[in-house]
């Protein structure tokens, strides 16, 4: 009894303590927009009233160095014993423990996260609304959990660069107390550079299974420390909406399990019910699917969560906005209704803990010992596994476990991702296996599955990225079970001096290794890469393997050792300039390396998607000083100094007649032109057939469809969001590395070309070519025989044109290993 007087008493102290988000700004929440450092200074004031229970804990940094955190409030007595109690929950998941269906002891753990989209400006004003709530009214928590142990988790704001960027520039234009809500006022539109995206404009919301931005990989990195057993990603959709929330939209992910769909139609009856007491307008089970396995949504459920998508209209709002039906949209009532949802959810899920924990711990217990992944092993042959290294990491990072076979199988029927048919295979202990009994199960379904089952393909998102298609290794699934016996790692084998090495060469497979070649560049060392196969003591050298020498042993090869250590990366050795067969050293089939300067075209009229994933490319992967430079100054300034022009998509940016001489005059002096997607039609004349294959679309469902089906006839000429089995031609310099003859694109494309003769095409489809997603069925029609890739020789200079984005969304893909070999092999 006095144990629990003096918790009340602490109580009452640090709810005098506390101040209202009023009281802290200066202005009521959703009167202005608040900027990301007021939130965390908001968040650890909460944190310092209540110590015992509420603390704020940071887990990074934005790449513009803004902090990253979360807030977490606990039962009492909890946070002492939080790091032995999540200990226990992450054993209970992998089954080092098992929980025998008594969870009562084990606390629920709620994940609230905000802003992952910066310009969805009311959800972090909503999330310290939330803190305030939560905290001054912390006594409703002990009673709405019935005095069980809870930890209560909330991210105010995933993507501070892009929220600053989006207040910033709203608190520039807007002149008036309140807002504009003529919608035609300037507060209602952006700059340029978007602040849904972060730093490197990068979606973070679609970036939760790649871990491709540094935001994400903090986040996941704390996510996976806490296993929520909840989580609710809150966003804003166009203004003109109402309010979605779940239960979510088909197609569903067609493994999650029936008692994750009870819980989302429960709480979506209690969203319902608030909604309607209040009368505010909403819809569930529209547009928001679960299928894209990377939103903030799905990729909790694939961990077992029961997890939500809610979306309050407001996109371009403003602080106020007047609406189609003549109402008037505030930015106070944006917050508010988030606010409240946020708050109703926090009940409902202490309320329902012992359903929300048993469901969790279900699909775990499941996913370890009953998995429904079509193949009970994947198996990456030992000749596959330098290829796979980023494939392997890419598992790591998602929690899925691997490591070499614990037996051999001498002959096993397999599924071969290459040939897509069953084949014979015998799987050796030097091969690497990933078993599909492990808690990430669900994961490594939909990773790796050979396609995804799609209930419906009205979806909003690309429908397929198997991960072996993806890297274009030839993997195997086989319906026997083998377990991982030893988990591998990657350590490079130490170089040493060969007194009688003239060099030595390396294939690179990834970009640490191209850093390497780089870098010995411009230490001195003389570079080359062969164009066609050697043959060196019974040993092939495939063509694009690179020489680095010195003439007459200037260098110390003591340096160029010391750098392959430096990386992890194992040479081999060369005595002598003559090879055995293909070509000796001084050969023209021998080309002299150049260290790549690129130059990126920027301003309004270029996709700027695009231009992040170039800047993310060349700073994050290659660690290449690139210049992105608007158009003006790439044509009225000297540039012969750079080795690529890339001119991203764009629909409208159309070369003068000026700057066309001035482009060719470059490319026939060695220049690289790099066009993505619609640049194509930036070439005011050009003399190549480029002619598009639309002939066959049109026919009578097109010209008057129902009005019930318009929505599905548009789909039909769906194009792009799959993975798309092209022709590879490997000989090419470009397609010199990880690059099969029949490999998969992850294909954004919106346009067809049809392939000819005058095209140097090296990726097009065949007559028939495998599809794996959804494709319109009026595309499929006339998707063979169509150019992805080509690259056209004028001069000393070249055109290579992509009708795909080979950097999409910074995803490790075929696509991105051709671009690589574009800047590695640009001398051929």
């Amino acid at each position: 009894m006095y144990k629990k007087i003096l918790f009340l008493i602490l109580i009452s102290f640090s709810i005098i303590a506390q101040k209202s988000p009023k009281e802290f700004l200066g202005y009521d929440l959703g009167s202005e927009f608040t900027y990301h450092h007021l939130f965390v200074d908001y968040a650890k004031h909460i944190a310092s009233t209540n110590p015992l229970n509420i603390q704020w804990v940071s887990y990074g940094k934005t790449s513009e160095r803004r902090e990253l955190g979360q807030l977490i409030i606990t039962s009492p007595g909890l946070q002492n014993r939080l790091s032995e109690i999540l200990n226990n929950h992450l054993n209970f998941i992998s089954g080092k423990k098992s929980f025998n269906n008594d969870v009562s002891n084990l606390p629920v753990i709620i994940n609230l996260s905000f802003n992952v989209h910066g310009n969805e400006a009311a959800g972090s004003e909503a999330a310290i609304g939330l803190m305030y709530n939560l905290a001054k009214n912390y006594q409703d928590l002990i009673e709405w959990s019935n005095s069980k142990p809870f930890v209560i988790m909330i991210d105010p704001c995933i993507n501070p660069d892009g929220r600053e960027t989006y207040a910033i520039q709203f608190n520039r234009k807007n002149y008036f107390k309140g807002g504009n809500e003529d919608p035609n006022d300037q507060e209602h539109f952006e700059g340029k550079i978007s602040g849904r995206y972060n730093h490197f404009l990068h979606d973070l919301n679609r970036d939760w299974a790649w871990h491709t931005q540094i935001e994400t990989q903090q986040r996941i990195k704390f996510y996976q420390s806490f296993m929520p057993m909840l989580h609710a990603d809150f966003h804003e959709q166009s203004g003109q909406h109402s309010y979605y929330f779940p239960p979510a939209a088909k197609p569903y992910l067609n493994f999650i399990s029936e008692g994750t769909k009870e819980l989302q139609q429960s709480v979506g009856k209690s969203f319902s019910k608030l909604f309607d007491e209040n009368g505010w307008t909403y819809f569930t089970s529209e547009v928001y699917d679960l299928l894209y396995p990377s939103y903030g949504d799905t990729y909790p459920i694939l961990n077992g969560a029961l997890a939500m998508t809610l979306e309050q209209g407001g996109i371009r709002a403003g602080l106020s906005q007047k609406l189609l039906n003549g109402d008037t949209l505030r930015f106070g009532d944006r917050v508010k209704h988030h606010r409240l949802l946020a708050n109703n959810l926090v009940k409902w899920s202490l309320v329902n803990q012992d359903k929300v924990k048993n469901t969790f711990y279900k699909n775990h217990e499941i996913a370890r010992t009953n998995p429904s992944n079509l193949f009970k092993t994947y198996v990456i042959p030992k000749n596959q596994i330098k290829k796979a290294e980023k494939l392997l990491h890419q598992l790591k990072n998602n929690r899925i476990e691997y490591g070499y076979p614990d037996k051999e199988i001498s002959s096993a029927t397999a599924y071969s991702y290459v040939e897509n048919k069953n084949v014979l295979y015998k799987v050796t202990t030097d091969d690497i296996v990933i078993s599909a009994y492990q808690s990430a199960s669900p994961m490594a379904q939909v990773l790796l599955d050979p396609s995804v089952v799609l209930e419906d393909s009205l979806t909003y998102d690309i429908t397929a990225w198997n991960l072996f298609q993806l890297h274009g290794v030839n993997a195997f699934g086989l319906k026997e079970k083998i377990s991982p016996k030893v988990e591998i790692s990657f350590v490079g084998n130490k170089n040493v001096i060969n007194e009688n090495a003239l060099g030595f060469y390396l294939k690179p497979n990834n970009s640490k290794e191209i850093q390497f070649i780089d870098k010995v560049y411009h230490l001195g060392f003389d570079v080359v890469f062969n164009d066609i196969s050697l043959e060196n003591n019974g040993k092939v050298i495939e063509a694009g393997t690179f020489f680095i020498f010195s003439k007459n042993k200037k260098n110390n090869f003591q340096n160029l050792i010391n750098e392959a250590n430096l990386f992890s990366i194992e040479l081999n050795s060369f005595s002598s300039f003559r090879f055995e067969k293909g070509a000796d050293l001084g050969s023209e089939h021998f080309k002299f390396y150049k260290s790549p300067k690129p130059v990126v075209l920027v301003g309004e009229d270029f996709d700027v998607n695009q231009i992040g994933e170039l800047a993310n490319f060349f700073v994050n992967n290659l660690n290449i000083k690139t210049s992105f430079v608007p158009t003006q100054e790439f044509f009225n300034k000297p540039n012969d100094h750079y080795t690529h022009l890339i001119i991203p998509s764009n629909n409208s940016y159309l070369l003068k007649d000026q700057e066309s001489d001035i482009l060719l005059k470059w490319i026939n002096s060695g220049g690289n032109l790099v066009l993505f997607e619609n640049a194509l039609n930036s070439l005011p004349i050009t003399k190549f057939s480029f002619t598009k294959n639309y002939n066959q679309l049109k026919d009578s469902v097109d010209l008057k469809p129902a009005y019930n089906s318009r929505e599905r006839n548009e789909l039909s000429k769906g194009l792009g969001g799959n993975l798309l089995e092209l022709k590879a031609e490997i000989s090419h310099p470009f397609l010199a590395r990880n690059v099969n003859e029949n490999s998969f694109i992850l294909n954004t494309s919106n346009t067809l070309y049809s392939n000819n003769k005058e095209l140097n095409s090296l990726l097009y489809t065949s007559l028939n070519p495998k599809i794996n997603g959804f494709m319109g069925s009026k595309m499929k029609r006339v998707i063979g025989n169509t150019t992805w890739m080509t690259t056209i020789e004028l001069g000393k200079g070249k055109l290579t044109w992509f009708n795909f984005n080979p950097l999409f969304r910074s995803i490790p893909t075929i696509g991105q290993t051709i671009f690589e070999n574009m800047l590695l092999y640009h001398t051929y």
